[in-house]
């Protein structure tokens, strides 16, 4: 994950694939955003891993396993405090993409995830997404969620097979219009 630093230019996180300990599924290869502007999970239920041998751009990163220099991490004002253990490291990768630096996965570094494991982890999820789209909806939506839409949707997709008690039918039509190129986003 060092490595990027010393081969890209513009570096703002790197983050790396996560596979959930518990079921031995993937649940990070990058953050992509919804058209909605809600960042996901790219892979998450995935039983096989996308992009081996690549160091691929995200919008986001997870901060489960990620580096960051330290001089852009307090440049941009490190994590926001605002935010109650969720959202902070979309925050974060945000602020660094708005000055140009991008995001990246190293897809060959793998580490075992377990999954909300912190106390209190999904408490504030609400509060934390509210503070998320208050600050950068009107972003993502111009950027990210339009070069992200194919990602998406393809994740979405996978994920209504995984976990189909999980997913909402209206999205999941969006997803396939999505993917099959019939909606695109503007």
């Amino acid at each position: 994950m060092i490595e990027v630093f010393k081969t890209h230019e513009r570096v703002g996180m790197v983050g790396n694939v996560q596979r959930l300990a518990s079921s031995l599924r993937y649940d990070h290869m990058g953050v992509v955003f919804a058209p909605q502007a809600n960042p996901r999970h790219y892979g998450q239920g995935f039983l096989t891993r996308s992009f081996k041998g690549k160091v691929k751009q995200w919008s986001a990163v997870t901060a489960a396993c990620c580096v960051t220099k330290s001089d852009l991490f307090s440049f941009v004002g490190g994590f926001d405090e605002v935010y109650l253990n969720g959202c902070e490291d979309v925050d974060l990768c945000l602020k660094m993409s708005e000055l140009g630096n991008l995001n990246y996965v190293v897809h060959d570094s793998v580490v075992l995830h377990v999954k909300g494991a912190s106390d209190g982890r999904k408490n504030f999820n609400d509060r934390n997404a509210q503070f998320l789209l208050e600050r950068w909806k009107s972003s993502i939506m111009s950027h990210q969620s339009i070069d992200d839409q194919y990602k998406h949707a393809w994740t979405y997709m996978c994920r209504s097979f995984f976990k189909p008690y999980s997913i909402n039918f209206g999205k999941l039509i969006e997803a396939v219009q999505i993917f099959l190129r019939l909606k695109k986003l503007d």
